[in-house]
C-alpha cells in the first residue's frame, strides 16, 4: 500500500521485506539440510536459531518462517510439500 500511495518504501516497510526474506532463506536452508524427512512437526521453532546467526536481518523473536510451502518443506521434507 505504501508503495502504491507513497510511492516507495517506508523504512519500516523495507525492514519487514528484509526479515521476511531471511526467514525464508531460513526456510530454504532447513528444508535443504534435511530434504527428504524434514525436521518433524514442532521441531522448526528449535532449529531456526541454529540459522538464524548465518543471516542478514534475522529477526531474534521470530521462531517461525511466514511462508507455507517453506514452512512444509523444513517441517515435513518433500514428501509433505507435496
Amino acid at each position: 500500500r505504501e508503495l502504491a500511495l507513497g510511492g516507495g518504501w517506508s523504512e519500516t516497510a523495507r525492514e519487514s521485506n528484509t526479515q521476511r526474506s531471511a526467514m525464508f532463506e531460513a526456510g530454504l536452508r532447513l528444508g535443504a539440510a534435511r530434504p527428504f524427512m524434514g525436521w518433524g512437526p514442532g521441531a522448526v521453532p528449535l532449529t531456526y536459531p541454529n540459522v538464524r546467526g548465518q543471516l542478514s536481518g534475522g529477526v531474534d523473536n521470530v521462531l517461525q518462517l511466514h511462508n507455507t510451502p517453506v514452512q512444509l518443506w523444513a517441517t515435513l521434507g518433500a514428501p509433505g510439500l507435496f
